[in-house]
């Protein structure tokens, strides 16, 4: 019985994580459209989507499931590559968090079989992976993302639940 317990713990953090995971993506995505914002002004607001998608998906090794940005993946991929290849000097904040989703990314993906060393592997060929940082606990890596998404505006604080008077 204990070990139903254990397993039925563990599926319901793999799908929080997932979540933690997801959540620094969207904020990965958020900042390098501000970032392309102003820098690549010249390129087309659905290009500049399309490219930091497809940031996104490289760093993660993650299919996108818009077609639309893995044709310009595609047909951009010099352009991609430059972009990866400077991401770690524009990240500021997102960076520590980065590494952290980058390794909570592999763990979960390991937990269901998957193999996604390559991510860790262009993390660091890029200068994204801080091979320094300890890596946190789930919990606490799930409570740094959503202190940051709350910051940054990508989700609502929770509130406490009332006391009820005894």
């Amino acid at each position: 019985m204990a070990q139903a317990d254990g397993e039925r713990r563990e599926n319901t953090v793999l799908p929080l994580m997932r979540e933690a995971v997801l959540m620094v993506r969207m904020l990965l995505h958020r900042h390098l459209l501000a970032d392309f914002a102003s820098r690549r002004a010249n390129m087309a607001p659905e290009e500049r989507v399309r490219l930091a998608g497809a940031l996104v998906n490289n760093l993660f090794g993650t299919q996108p499931e818009d077609s639309c940005v893995a044709a310009f993946a595609q047909q951009e991929r010099a352009l991609v590559e430059e972009e990866l290849r400077g991401l770690a000097a524009r990240t500021g904040k997102l960076g520590p968090l980065l590494t952290d989703a980058l390794r909570m990314h592999c763990i979960c993906d390991e937990q269901e079989g998957r193999n996604s060393t390559a991510s860790l592997l262009l993390a660091q060929t890029v200068g994204l992976l801080d091979l320094e940082r300890p890596v946190p606990l789930p919990s606490t890596f799930m409570l740094s993302v959503r202190a940051l998404a709350v910051a940054e505006g990508l989700v609502q604080p929770m509130e406490a639940p009332e006391m009820q008077e005894q």
